[in-house]
């Protein structure tokens, strides 16, 4: 069985990630297994991301000028569901 996984990383723990320089442009890093990108959605806020699903530069096309990845896309479709997992470990 793979697990996989897509979520934010925490502003304080991005060092090694380059930051993205302009609005709405998000830089891709990828290793083997885990794409890494920072996009700037609105001046002054700078969102890392990491995803183990998501391997190549696909933009959202419903975006349009905001050039969205898809991982962004998918993370806030599917970021409820650590929400249930940790109600049902709690109960």
């Amino acid at each position: 069985m793979e697990i996989t996984a897509a979520g934010t990383l925490r502003a304080n723990k991005t060092n090694s990630i380059p930051p993205s320089r302009e609005l709405n442009t998000p830089i891709f890093g990828y290793q083997k297994y885990i794409t890494i990108l920072p996009y700037v959605p609105k001046s002054r806020k700078v969102i890392h991301l990491m995803s183990s699903i998501h391997h190549d530069k696909e933009i959202d096309s419903t975006t349009r000028s905001k050039q969205k990845p898809a991982v962004i896309t998918f993370y806030k479709q599917t970021e409820s569901g650590v929400d249930v997992v940790d109600n049902l470990s709690i109960a």
